[in-house]
């Protein structure tokens, strides 16, 4: 009988969070989330294939981080391009590591990254109905 799967997408996503937000991205290692979950990489292979793989799903997670972080607070209604703009820079201010990882790392695939497109497709559309 095949032993049961006891680590999820989500938690070793999770994990890959955790070690971008105190290493940076430069740290984020199939060997390094084994280790900080107790593991061989073997359960991380076998889940996403591929270290590219499990890149990109680190990357959505963070881009749905970072749309979440820039819409759960708009001080400004009645100029959500203001509140996008600062809470952007927030994000960057708070969330370094991620911020990196997202927009400074030449590693990450971003025509993989369909969902990019998706997440920050509400921030166009809310400043270009505001400016019009």
């Amino acid at each position: 009988m095949p032993t049961k799967k006891t680590f999820t997408k989500e938690s070793i996503i999770n994990v890959c969070i955790e070690i971008i937000r105190e290493e940076g991205y430069q740290a984020l290692s199939i060997r390094n989330v084994a280790k900080r979950m107790n593991s061989s990489i073997q359960p991380i292979f076998y889940t996403f294939k591929s270290f590219d793989n499990l890149k990109n799903e680190v990357g959505e997670a963070c881009f749905l981080m970072c749309n979440n972080f820039i819409y759960d607070s708009f001080k400004f209604e009645d100029k959500p391009y203001l509140s996008i703009g600062l809470n952007f820079l927030r994000f960057a201010n708070e969330e370094k590591n991620i911020f990196k990882f997202l927009f400074d790392n030449k590693d990450l695939d971003f025509e993989k990254l369909a969902s990019y497109n998706k997440y920050f497709k509400n921030v166009v559309s809310t400043v270009s109905n505001t400016v019009n």
